[in-house]
């Protein structure tokens, strides 16, 4: 060991349920079909997760996505259980729910 240590960290993990409803004009709606085939969903999934991952980052959010999993990284618990409220509303602005 090298006598650093890491600075201390909380962190917490939540997954979104899979199938993302997007809200125009007030409605929500589905999508039946991927545009462009199956084989190209992950990466398009992975693409929308990333734009919201950076609309949460400035929001001052310290946050990691990959896929449907979100991970917060926090200084304490309480700041880690704030952020996590944010997460959890602003994922639900968006038309997304927690796997809980």
């Amino acid at each position: 060991m090298s006598g650093i240590e890491p600075p201390a960290a909380v962190l917490q993990s939540l997954s979104v349920r899979p199938g993302y409803f997007p809200k125009w004009n007030g409605r929500f709606y589905r999508f039946t079909h991927m545009i462009f085939g199956l084989s190209t969903a992950p990466a398009i999934w992975q693409y929308a997760m990333d734009r919201i991952c950076d609309y949460l980052r400035s929001l001052g959010l310290n946050v990691i996505v990959y896929l449907d999993v979100f991970l917060l990284i926090a200084d304490s618990a309480e700041a880690c259980s704030a952020q996590l409220n944010v997460l959890q509303s602003e994922l639900t602005s968006l038309g997304l729910s927690d796997n809980h």
